[in-house]
């Protein structure tokens, strides 16, 4: 769907019903940090303090807002690779599960 008509006022937009059952199963864990939070500076401007190796999928098809976001997010970690996923949205794992499974592998082999 395009990302420009989700945002569209009295815009109609069909869920995804494989995605919101997914999300509806991840709610409980979304609680688990609760309590569990340390107060510090907030982390988008503490980003270049990584100091790791960072792979940041993005969705292409996501929110234009966030697309902007996340490309400003890599360009603030040092050496992240940056790796556009074309068929996606906000949920790259739904939409394109193969591509984060290598994404991720990609990363870990590096990381030894």
């Amino acid at each position: 769907m395009d990302p420009q008509a989700q945002c569209s006022p009295g815009r109609v937009i069909v869920p995804d019903a494989e995605a919101v059952a997914q999300l509806r199963a991840a709610i409980p864990a979304w609680f688990t940090t609760d309590g569990h939070e340390v107060p510090d500076a907030p982390a988008f401007d503490r980003l270049g303090e990584l100091d790791v190796p960072c792979v940041l999928a993005l969705g292409e098809r996501d929110v234009p807002e966030l697309v902007r976001c996340n490309e400003e997010m890599a360009r603030r970690i040092p050496g992240c690779r940056l790796v556009r996923l074309p068929g996606s949205d906000h949920v790259p794992t739904l939409r394109e599960p193969e591509a984060v499974v290598r994404l991720v592998l990609d990363a870990a082999s590096r990381a030894r």
